[in-house]
């Protein structure tokens, strides 16, 4: 085997590489050594490709064709493979059924069948394409079930690393802050010192009261809730107003009530401001951040002339600033998508439920708040 290079000089023809023989040796220990030609291929420029090529065009078996004459009139199965000894000569081949005659109409007449080790038909071809067709389906079959495995893994590795992070994160939050208190109103009907006790053994120190709403609602379990989450271990950090706009009024319908319950002065007075009857910058608003803004400022005004000075804005993140300009001591703030402090929270509203147990749970970043 060898490849002339193109070369003018005709007389004194080179060559990409040496020639060389390529050899089946075990055709040669069964049959004998068989030349079977040159082999030249202007496609391949060196010795290796060229070799391959070689080795793909080699007959290693001999060509067999036998024609024999079957007993009795069965039909034979076409293309079937059969195997075929002759013992004298020890050769042992496979060969299959290339073509018969049968006499369906003549019992009388045996079959006759040729037998061929080469024969190749436009049905070997299509068997063999979809062989290979098969191998291949298989094959991407294999590579998608890995690739499914990998990102099943890589799922898995996500949220294992998600979960750390979360951890994590929580860890250094709790870290930041003075310690987690809870918040609670009517919504919150278990009112029991084991109740309270479960919040205190998940790391709560602290409770904050809802007592009223706009100038006519009082919260009938605050006293409850007051009582039994102190017998629990829970300190009162203060308790906290529902706003509907009305700031003289409302702020007098709070203080009432703080005094009924004997709330002290130096606890935490909060104004929950987050009903949308409040929102100014609603298409159809009926208040105006201005308005709000004075509204507000009389409803603390009621309370810090009765001495009650730690005064606290509630209300979502986006609502601070967008709805109002705070004004209070102190800015308790709702986020819970957030996953760190929002920035000028003196305390951070972090769960609406808490482990599971349907309470709010906030951090605090003064020791009021605990």
């Amino acid at each position: 085997m060898s490849v002339e290079k193109d070369s003018s000089d005709s007389n004194n023809p080179t060559y990409w590489f040496d020639p060389f023989y390529v050899t089946d040796d075990a055709s040669i220990a069964r049959y004998g050594v068989r030349d079977g030609g040159d082999i030249s291929d202007d496609r391949f420029h060196d010795a290796a490709s060229m070799k391959n090529y070689g080795i793909s065009q080699l007959a290693p078996d001999p060509a067999l064709t036998i024609e024999v004459t079957q007993d009795g009139n069965d039909e034979p199965t076409f293309m079937e493979n059969m195997r075929l000894e002759n013992r004298q000569d020890r050769y042992v081949t496979n060969v299959e059924v290339a073509s018969y005659q049968y006499y369906p109409l003549d019992p009388g007449t045996p079959t006759t069948i040729t037998l061929n080790n080469t024969a190749k038909t436009i049905l070997n071809y299509q068997r063999n394409q979809a062989k290979k067709l098969a191998e291949s389906f298989a094959q991407q079959q294999a590579v998608i079930n890995q690739l499914k495995s990998d990102y099943a893994k890589i799922g898995q590795d996500y949220q294992t690393t998600n979960d750390a992070i979360v951890e994590m994160l929580k860890k250094i939050n709790e870290l930041q802050a003075n310690g987690i208190f809870v918040d609670v109103s009517s919504n919150n009907a278990d009112t029991s010192v084991a109740w309270f006790t479960k919040l205190v053994n998940y790391g709560a120190k602290g409770l904050m009261v809802k007592l009223t709403q706009s100038t006519d609602y009082v919260n009938q379990l605050a006293t409850t809730q007051i009582n039994n989450g102190k017998t629990a271990g829970l300190d009162l950090v203060g308790c906290y107003h529902y706003f509907m706009g009305d700031g003289t009024a409302e702020g007098q319908a709070f203080l009432t009530q703080l005094q009924a319950e004997n709330i002290p002065t130096n606890v935490i007075v909060s104004l929950d401001v987050e009903d949308v009857s409040l929102d100014p910058t609603a298409d159809k608003a009926t208040i105006t951040k201005d308005k709000l803004n004075e509204q507000i400022a009389a409803f603390y005004k009621v309370l810090t002339d009765a001495g009650y000075l730690n005064t606290c804005d509630y209300a979502s993140l986006s609502r601070f600033n967008d709805w109002f300009t705070p004004i209070a001591k102190y800015r308790w703030i709702a986020a819970y998508s957030a996953t760190n402090k929002p920035q000028g929270a003196s305390a951070w509203q972090f769960s609406s439920n808490w482990n599971n147990l349907g309470v709010d749970a906030s951090y605090g970043y003064y020791p009021i708040f605990i």
